[in-house]
């Protein structure tokens, strides 16, 4: 995880100073901490701090899109709402909630109503601020919990 800190690897990604960023859409998918991945050791942790060197305002096109997967660990929700929304100059558009299915495609991988093993995960869809004023500012990310599909997966079972 070094290297994409490092900011020799990053330069040939970034517009020239002054100019806006290039990229229309952004996918991030961080390596959070996680004490799962910690005792697997299956890959590199990256501690969510680091995530404000990225220079993303200079990445980012003014009209453009960044979609971060995020887990549902509430310190990452609030450390993406309180810093790193506004340290990125993003504002929290949509989420977009994808459900973990079993190996036939049936049923969740857990139970929706599990405490500590949730069956999904969030994909926060943020914009620029400059590019529409939020109407509840620009750390308005909701509180990580069951998607509405919960209520939706409930409903078919009557």
């Amino acid at each position: 995880m070094g290297d994409l800190m490092d900011k020799r690897t990053l330069a040939p990604l970034l517009p020239p100073a002054g100019c806006p960023g290039t990229y229309k859409h952004i996918v991030m998918d961080p390596p959070w901490e996680n004490a799962s991945v910690q005792r697997s050791g299956r890959y590199q942790q990256l501690p969510a701090r680091q995530l404000l060197k990225l220079p993303v305002a200079r990445l980012l096109h003014p009209d453009g899109t960044l979609f971060l997967w995020i887990t549902n660990r509430e310190r990452l929700w609030r450390f993406v709402r309180t810093e790193l929304l506004p340290c990125w100059g993003l504002r929290h558009a949509a989420t977009w909630w994808w459900l973990k299915l079993d190996g036939q495609g049936l049923k969740p991988v857990t139970p929706l109503e599990s405490a500590h093993r949730h069956p999904f995960e969030a994909l926060l869809l943020l914009r620029p601020t400059a590019s529409q004023p939020p109407s509840n500012g620009a750390s308005d990310v909701p509180r990580p919990e069951a998607p509405p599909l919960s209520a939706a997966a409930a409903a078919d079972d009557d």
